[in-house]
């Protein structure tokens, strides 16, 4: 994995489809990698908002997911085009339906952003705050989007802590007592969501100098921040790109670490035993 960095719609195309981070992928690495700590990313997360009717009142939603039916990633040229010039996408009725989709299959989260209880007077962009000791105190909405950004809430079977127990603890190591993640407001999805369309933006997370926060509500897409995933090119000597060689055993390794949710998915017992075999053979021969 390795970062690229400059604007979004001209960093998306350097990397291999599905390798992109997520902003838990890289808070998950950043656990162990210091050095990912300092760097702002773009992340391959993406945040659609959206006015439905409940009972009869007009109501905003935040569906908050990753690469599954991105919006913003499956049509990155457009997509940051319009963020820059009118700070929405308005993504068409086939990328809403599959966003919409993605949520029964688990991939995207879907929170009623008044179920957030939401900080700040900002007309455009509210945020909720996450205490890195005490984040118990979250309601049910506000884990559900926590999680998404920050890694799951459940503890792995053969494990002590979640892996947002762990991020948070990682926070808390460098200094960091609450972080916030950010959010359209009410008002403003009420007064800009196309009826019966949806408005997306793109998704960004801090350094841990800015306390590591997540920006679902992501328009600046025109800065030098970071993608970090698989390239699909290096830079030759002297600047000219050219093919990245890449082993292909490594780079199915790289998409299954950055997939792990689907590839635990799609695991058998056969395929278990076959990759328990790799391990001890590998750490027979690191015993040598």
């Amino acid at each position: 994995l390795e970062n690229r960095v400059g604007p979004l719609a001209d960093t998306i195309p350097q990397f291999q489809p599905g390798t992109l981070q997520t902003s838990a992928e890289i808070t998950k690495e950043r656990v162990i990698n210091r050095k990912l700590r300092k760097q702002m990313f773009y992340t391959v997360n993406f945040s659609m908002y959206t006015v439905e009717d409940v009972d009869g009142t007009s109501t905003p939603f935040l569906y908050f997911g990753g690469r599954t039916a991105n919006p913003i990633f499956n049509d990155p040229q457009e997509a940051c085009k319009q963020l820059i010039k009118t700070d929405n996408y308005k993504p068409n009725r086939e990328s809403i339906d599959a966003v919409v989709a993605s949520v029964a299959s688990g991939d995207t989260t879907k929170v009623k952003l008044s179920d957030l209880r939401l900080n700040g007077d900002n007309a455009e962009w509210k945020y909720i705050e996450i205490d890195t000791t005490d984040y118990a105190e979250l309601n049910d909405a506000e884990k559900k989007f926590a999680a998404v950004g920050y890694g799951s809430m459940d503890v792995a079977e053969g494990k002590e802590k979640s892996d947002f127990d762990n991020a948070m603890a990682m926070l808390r190591e460098e200094g960091v007592a609450k972080t916030k993640m950010f959010v359209l407001s009410l008002d403003y999805v009420q007064k800009n969501a196309p009826k019966n369309g949806a408005l997306a933006r793109a998704c960004w997370l801090g350094n841990t100098d800015s306390s590591s926060c997540i920006n679902a509500d992501n328009r600046s897409v025109s800065d030098h921040d970071a993608l970090r995933g698989v390239p699909l090119v290096v830079a030759a000597e002297g600047g000219a790109p050219q093919k990245a060689v890449v082993n292909p055993i490594v780079a199915a390794y790289q998409t299954l670490f950055a997939q792990e949710k689907d590839a635990v998915a799609q695991m058998t017992s056969e395929i278990a035993a076959g990759l328990s075999n790799l391990v001890t053979s590998y750490l027979k021969r690191q015993a040598k």
